[in-house]
């Protein structure tokens, strides 16, 4: 038997991007790209006060990268989305429609679960792309020809600007859906669990967690954490923080593995929660 109804994943996905909570999701995802501005802002202000065009330009955005999109924006928006998941038709009493059917609990978690985790995915790669193009555009007017420092294997090299942040951006990319799946997979097995408080739910899960022990670095529960793996992958051009630049293709692994756990978990719990609800029309 086949794990995914095609017309149930359809079905969710155009009513995710239908509804008011897209919008939202959005919203939050044009941070990156208002922050992204801003630096263009700073860095014309920067190069009118420097004796060569781009002395001052500094192209290392790992930091931005990995502390704004992958352990804001990203962890937001999956939060907003995880809620289509089983969360939000159960509170409107709609989900009694869905359990009528002929499907079995697994099925349909995972036919909801999919389209909304390509869709923070496709986000994800979004917002990235967005803040890398607008650095791209800054340096392009502003840092031509300049030099950033870049931190590697204890010492201090330069590094052609150009160079750090072509590959800051593209190891970003590989990180920012990896992250976006394995956030969304949490939070959605999270939401099985409470349903009706489900966001605050999965902010204080966030904010106890991911926070707390993610900015532990490599010690102790901060390498189970998605913060500290996805910072791992975007951070790995320099190790001033403790993460661990020669590791990002465990960090990779890890991401998915994460992914596959939570999945897994929330279609079990899935099968076997209770849902005492009645239609809405009831």
């Amino acid at each position: 038997m086949s794990l995914l109804v095609p017309t149930l994943a359809r079905m969710t996905l155009q009513s995710v991007l239908r509804s008011r909570r897209f919008v939202v999701v959005l919203l939050v995802a044009a941070i990156p790209l208002l922050l992204g501005a801003a630096l263009i802002a700073a860095d014309a202000s920067a190069n009118e006060g420097a004796r060569s065009p781009g002395q001052r330009f500094n192209g290392n955005m790992a930091e931005p990268l990995a502390y704004l999109v992958l352990g804001g924006t990203i962890p937001f928006v999956a939060m907003l989305l995880a809620g289509t998941v089983v969360a939000d038709d159960v509170e409107d009493r709609t989900f009694s429609y869905i359990l009528v059917r002929p499907l079995r609990r697994h099925q349909i978690y995972l036919s909801r679960l999919l389209p909304v985790a390509a869709i923070a995915a496709a986000v994800a790669l979004l917002q990235v792309a967005l803040f890398a193009g607008l650095r791209f555009l800054s340096y392009m007017l502003y840092g031509q020809g300049s030099i950033a420092m870049q931190h590697v294997d204890g010492r201090w090299v330069e590094v052609s600007n150009a160079s750090l942040m072509a590959t800051q951006a593209g190891l970003a990319l590989v990180a920012a859906p990896l992250c976006a799946l394995a956030f969304v997979s949490l939070f959605a097995f999270v939401t099985v669990l409470t349903t009706r408080y489900h966001f605050l739910a999965n902010v204080l899960t966030f904010a106890s967690f991911e926070l707390l022990f993610g900015n532990l670095g490599g010690q102790g529960a901060g390498i189970l954490t998605v913060t500290y793996h996805a910072r791992s992958i975007t951070m790995a051009t320099g190790d001033p923080y403790g993460y661990h630049p020669a590791l990002w293709w465990v960090a990779i692994l890890a991401l998915m593995a994460m992914t596959a756990f939570w999945t897994w978990l929330g279609a079990y719990r899935m099968g076997r929660r209770d849902f005492n609800i009645t239609s809405a029309a009831s």
